[in-house]
């Protein structure tokens, strides 16, 4: 999208894709991955949550190779993962969440829909390969492409700026509070998802803020 071709009251969805868009289960690639290598689930599950070398992959500070190679060398595997293998098994992760995707289509195309997410090369090829939901988007923002983290005020200031988004007329939507905490302090509209919220209700009020 050319952000010149937006009007500066077009209404915004900024919405996460883990656990809004697409659902994720972690822990079961974590054990299939754990029985695959023969490493226990307690020393591999860190290494795709909060650990260091996760939060730099999401980052972009760090390849998908150089991500495996020290989580290699970290576990003393005899080698590094092969990237094909270890993206298919952590694929096992994500599943449709079309519900959702139906009700945010029933406000377009006057609704903009842009994703943000924290995420990694590791997981976006398969999303993308397997699943519609990245071309379905108008835009992305994947945190490995901005160098910042969710809920790092960078990552939002970033995407403001770089679509030129008006923020009262820009919602934020994750399942995370304190990332929405953290987009509500960068002047963004907010709310927290779970699978009981009103979105209906909140596409509404966001479509019409401006009277029309």
């Amino acid at each position: 999208m050319n952000p010149n071709n937006r009007s500066p009251h077009d209404p915004v969805l900024l919405s996460d894709l883990g656990n809004v868009l697409i659902t994720v289960d972690r822990h079961k690639s974590v054990i299939a991955f754990s029985e695959f290598f023969q490493i226990p689930v307690r020393e591999i599950e860190p290494y795709f949550h909060d650990h260091p070398l996760h939060q730099a992959l999401e980052r972009g500070t760090i390849t998908a190779e150089k991500f495996l190679s020290d989580l290699a060398e970290e576990l003393q595997l005899p080698e590094s993962p092969d990237l094909n293998v270890v993206r298919e098994i952590l694929g096992r992760s994500f599943g449709e969440n079309a519900s959702v995707a139906q009700i945010i289509d029933q406000f377009r195309p006057r609704l903009k829909v842009f994703i943000l997410s924290n995420t990694n090369p590791i997981d976006i090829p398969y999303i993308e390969k397997y699943m519609d939901v990245l071309q379905w988007a108008d835009e992305l923002i994947l945190s490995y492409h901005t160098g910042f983290r969710k809920p790092e005020s960078g990552i939002y200031e970033y995407t403001i700026r770089k679509y030129g988004l008006d923020p009262e007329y820009t919602l934020f939507l994750d399942d995370k509070p304190e990332n929405v905490e953290a987009a509500i302090a960068c002047g963004l509209q907010g709310a927290a998802y779970t699978p009981e919220t009103d979105l209906n209700r909140l596409l509404w009020e966001l479509v019409t803020a401006d009277g029309e």
